[in-house]
């Protein structure tokens, strides 16, 4: 009964990773995408499919008790199984929290005596190879940047069967946190997006695109410094790298790298699947902005489909309140067109206008 259980309960992880990934594709991504992701298993692509289109029921699966306890309980028996545990040289402490491709913990480092934060790929997963590229791509991709609004990387390895990433500890709050904790002065909000913009500088220079810029991914630290997290989905940019550089970067080659992260903070390209620059950080970040000073998103609707026709075709004009800066309206709205031609040309060009104001 309990080798049922786990079954039963690893089946299910799947079809809420499946579907999280899913909701943020083009419709006409979503068949391919499960063609790959389910590889013949009908029975889970019918109960995924079974859900897309539907936010309401989408939602109502998402927050259900009992697979919220159930999620709850599996994420618990793995933090005992590690807590405690040494992989190589170092000793699990306690559980942090969990990003988009595993949980992270506390641990120490045996060798050097300091505490690091220990990102661990979920057991399952390893046997999928996209998984464990996107995993050591997410840590080659940080480990070749060095910069203070950048998360630091120590190591990548693999124990056994577990592949994990070391990184600093940054204690803190998401931006999503934050900003839900309460709302942002305008300072405030200046000054992250001033650090945000920041560290995107410093990765597009290196030829690196973020690729997932969001809330979730922004950690603000109680002395205020901003540390960017998660290159999961980053990727070399062409126009520095070219097509077939040798010993640089490689992005994935998937259906699913083209086209995850966030809808609601996707530019319009990236939405589309098409070929990405540094500009598709640029719009993201510009949707962060947004939100910060405005306290929504710029692009919002009730379904999928209506927030993607909104990023698509929506041209009306931003609505901004009154206490926030022409300048500051300016630079949103710059970085925020559809046609990336019209947006800002660097991150250079977009934190020289930041620290004007």
């Amino acid at each position: 009964m309990k080798s049922d259980s786990l079954v039963e309960s690893k089946r299910w992880r799947r079809v809420i990773a499946l579907l999280q990934e899913a909701i943020d594709l083009n419709p006409s991504e979503q068949a391919t995408f499960l063609d790959q992701a389910c590889a013949g298993d009908e029975v889970l692509r019918q109960k995924v499919e079974s859900l897309l289109g539907n936010e309401k029921e989408i939602d109502e699966f998402l927050e259900a008790t009992a697979l919220e306890t159930l999620v709850k309980d599996i994420a618990l028996n793995q933090a005992r199984s590690l807590v405690g545990e040494r992989i190589g040289h170092y000793q699990i402490q306690s559980l942090l929290g969990e990003g988009g491709m595993g949980k992270v913990y506390l641990a120490e480092d045996t060798s050097l005596h300091h505490q690091v934060a220990l990102k661990i790929l979920p057991i399952e997963l390893p046997m999928e190879k996209e998984y464990v590229q996107r995993f050591e791509q997410e840590a080659r991709l940080a480990s070749a940047l060095s910069h203070p609004n950048i998360i630091t990387i120590y190591e990548i390895g693999q124990h056994d069967h577990w592949h994990f990433i070391v990184s600093e500890i940054i204690e803190g709050q998401t931006l999503r946190e934050r900003m839900t904790t309460s709302r942002l002065g305008m300072r405030e909000a200046v000054d992250i997006a001033v650090q945000v913009a920041s560290a995107l500088n410093a990765a597009h220079t290196s030829g690196i695109i973020h690729c997932d810029i969001k809330p979730e991914n922004v950690m603000v630290r109680p002395d205020g410094l901003v540390k960017v997290l998660d290159f999961g989905i980053a990727r070399p940019d062409k126009q520095r790298w070219g097509e077939s550089d040798q010993g640089q970067p490689s992005p994935i080659k998937t259906g699913i790298e083209t086209t995850m992260g966030t809808l609601s903070y996707m530019s319009p390209e990236q939405a589309l699947g098409q070929e990405l620059d540094v500009r598709t950080d640029l719009f993201s970040l510009g949707v962060i902005i947004y939100e910060m000073v405005m306290g929504q998103r710029p692009f919002t609707g009730k379904t999928r489909d209506e927030v993607l026709q909104r990023l698509l075709n929506d041209n009306e004009p931003l609505q901004f309140n009154n206490d926030v800066p022409l300048a500051l309206e300016n630079i949103i709205t710059k970085a925020l067109k559809k046609d990336r031609e019209d947006r800002y040309l660097s991150a250079s060009a977009m934190l020289n206008d930041l620290h004007k104001i």
